[in-house]
C-alpha cells in the first residue's frame, strides 16, 4: 500500500511537470481538442436525440394515414351500401303507380265564364287543326293534358311568393301532401286571389320551383336538375319531407351520397 501510494504521488509530479514544461501555445491547443472532442460528442447526442424524434413522428404519421384511410374506406362503404338501397327503393317507386302517366280525375279550379272562353278557344283551334294536320297519338296526348291543365290552373302562395300550376300537376303524386291539399273533401279550402283559387303554403319558397317541376313531369327529375352543394340538397329534402314526396326526396338524398362519395376521392 506505500509502494502504490509513493508510485501515484510520483506519477502526479511527473505530469505537474510535463505541465509546467508546456507553452501557452501547447496548452491552447490541448484546450481546443478537448472543446472539439466535447463539441462532437454533443453533435453526436443531439443527432442520436433528433433521429429518434424524427423516427418517433414518422411513426405517428403512419399510423394516422393508417387510421384516416380505414375511416375512409368505411365511409366508402358505407355510401355505396347507402346508394344500393336508395337505387332499389327508387326503382320499386318508378315501377309504382308514382310518376306514370296514368288519367287522373278531373279538376276545375277556374271560374265558369273562363271555361265558357276556353271552350270557345278549344273549338276554334280544334277546327284549324283539323284543316291543317291530324295530330299524332302522343301530340293529342300532349294537347288534351295542356287543356286539363288550363281547365284546373290556381294560384299556391308560398311563404309570400305566389306559384301558378294546375290540378293535374299537383296530381302526378297522388299520395303527396299537396295533392291531399287540393282534394274537394279536404279541410284545407282555398281563397279567391284576382279571380282564382289559391292556397297558402306558410313555407320557404327558395325550392319550390324545383317542387313542381317535378310533380309537372309526371313525378320525374333528373339528378341535374337538383342544387349542386350539399347545404341545399339539405334544404330540399327538408321541404320533400314536409309534402310527402318520398320519391323525390330519396332522389335528393341519392344526390347528397354522390357528392360525399366524390369528396372521398
Amino acid at each position: 500500500m506505500v509502494f502504490g501510494s509513493v508510485g501515484e504521488k510520483q506519477k502526479k509530479e511527473m505530469k505537474k511537470g510535463e505541465e509546467k514544461k508546456r507553452t501557452p501555445e501547447e496548452e491552447r491547443e490541448r484546450k481546443g481538442k478537448r472543446e472539439e472532442k466535447r463539441r462532437r460528442k454533443e453533435e453526436k447526442e443531439v443527432e442520436k436525440e433528433s433521429k429518434k424524434v424524427k423516427d418517433n413522428e414518422k411513426e405517428k404519421k403512419e399510423e394516422k394515414e393508417k387510421k384516416e384511410e380505414k375511416i375512409k374506406e368505411s365511409r366508402k362503404e358505407s355510401v355505396k351500401n347507402q346508394k344500393e338501397v336508395l337505387s332499389n327503393l327508387l326503382k320499386d317507386m318508378e315501377n309504382s303507380s308514382v310518376g306514370s302517366m296514368e288519367e287522373h280525375e278531373e279538376v276545375s279550379l277556374c271560374d265558369p265564364e273562363e271555361n265558357v272562353f276556353f271552350d270557345d278557344i278549344v273549338g276554334f283551334t280544334s277546327a284549324v287543326d283539323a284543316v291543317i294536320y291530324t295530330p299524332t297519338p302522343v301530340k293529342m296526348l300532349k294537347l288534351e293534358q295542356m287543356n286539363k291543365s288550363q281547365q284546373s290552373r290556381f294560384f299556391i302562395n308560398v311563404g309570400g311568393t305566389r306559384f301558378e300550376t294546375s290540378a293535374i300537376a299537383i296530381q302526378s303524386c297522388p299520395d303527396s301532401l299537396l295533392s291531399e291539399m287540393i282534394k274537394e273533401d279536404s279541410i284545407v279550402k282555398p281563397y279567391f286571389f284576382d279571380g282564382r283559387h289559391t292556397y297558402f303554403l306558410d313555407r320557404d319558397a327558395k325550392h319550390f320551383h324545383l317542387i313542381l317541376n317535378y310533380l309537372r313531369n309526371q313525378a320525374k327529375i333528373h339528378s341535374d336538375m337538383l342544387p349542386r352543394d350539399v347545404r341545399s340538397l339539405r334544404e330540399l329534402q327538408v321541404e320533400c319531407n314536409h309534402y310527402e314526396l318520398r320519391h323525390l326526396e330519396l332522389a335528393v338524398q341519392r344526390k347528397i351520397l354522390d357528392l360525399q362519395q366524390l369528396s372521398l376521392l
